[in-house]
């Protein structure tokens, strides 16, 4: 059926805007497609008709599926990980047997602990955004340090070019600065990336 549409789509979009014929090569893949959908639908008839299921078994499984409850030595084992307070969801509700219940208990659970994982992120991600802004700052001053040098007759070489220095090495300061906090937040960012998606692999493992 993919195959005839792929067909289909591919004379269909080749053919000029102006084409106003009656078009004959769309007719097989759309023949082809309705024969293939009607002996699929025959044959699945044909399993549901004669399928058995085994209502004792599920029925057991509705009400214990939400048995598999995490062990209590592997909580402990959790310590204050961010992972143990997901854990420790369906022991603290062992009753719950809805499972749209439990997803949002353990959706809730997830939400506690985002602030946990990223919570000193803010303070580099602070410095990354005002190191670059305090070396401006700084050449500033340097610059205004300079021009009274620059404007006095005489003046050695050596004081000219001091304000100068001073302005390129706090601009050099701050983005030295902010470079390495960069790379350091990326990395603590992707680390809380995989936390995330552990806490998430967690609660799937849990509802399934």
């Amino acid at each position: 059926v993919y195959g005839s549409l792929m067909a289909l789509l591919t004379v269909m979009k080749g053919l000029p805007l102006a084409y106003d014929k009656d078009m004959q090569e769309d007719k097989e893949p759309v023949f082809e497609a309705a024969d293939t959908l009607l002996l699929c639908v025959r044959a699945m008839t044909g399993m549901i008709e004669g399928a058995v299921f085994d209502r004792e078994r599920l029925d057991w499984l509705n009400g214990q599926w939400i048995r598999r409850l995490p062990d209590a030595e592997l909580v402990e084992r959790a310590g204050t990980l961010p992972q143990a307070g997901v854990l420790q969801v369906p022991l603290l509700h062992p009753n719950v047997q809805d499972h749209t219940r439990l997803s949002d208990l353990l959706e809730e659970a997830i939400l506690w602990q985002v602030p946990r994982v990223d919570k000193h992120l803010w303070m580099l991600d602070t410095i990354i955004t005002l190191a670059p802004l305090l070396g401006l700052l700084g050449t500033i001053i340097g610059m205004f340090n300079a021009f009274p040098v620059l404007s006095s007759p005489g003046a050695a070489p050596t004081k000219e070019t001091g304000g100068v220095g001073e302005a390129l090495i706090a601009t050099a300061s701050g983005l030295s600065i902010a470079i390495i906090g960069l790379v350091c937040f990326n990395g603590l960012n992707n680390r809380v990336r995989r936390i995330l998606h552990q806490l998430q692999t967690v609660k799937f493992m849990l509802i399934t």
